[in-house]
């Protein structure tokens, strides 16, 4: 196989895992805001379903942090 076409799948491959990255990235963006409103939203006087609302937020916003952290977004303070 020539070089060139081993250098151009690899930067196939590279290209295609960083749009996962972003792809996951932004999915758990959303699934933060999604759990954010649930809990904001919560009209509830039981407190085991706001807990729940509220590990739930806390989970999601876990997983955003750790996936920024997979791509190399260190700088968390502005989430």
């Amino acid at each position: 196989m020539a070089p060139d076409r081993i250098e151009s799948g690899f930067a196939t491959l590279e290209y295609e895992i960083a749009e996962e990255r972003v792809s996951a990235l932004a999915r758990l963006g959303r699934r933060l805001e999604a759990a954010l409103a649930a809990l904001s939203g919560c009209d509830s006087p039981d407190p085991k379903i706001r807990s729940g609302l509220l590990n739930e937020a806390s989970h999601s916003f876990w997983l955003l942090i750790v996936q920024r952290e997979a791509c190399g977004l260190n700088n968390n303070s502005q989430i």
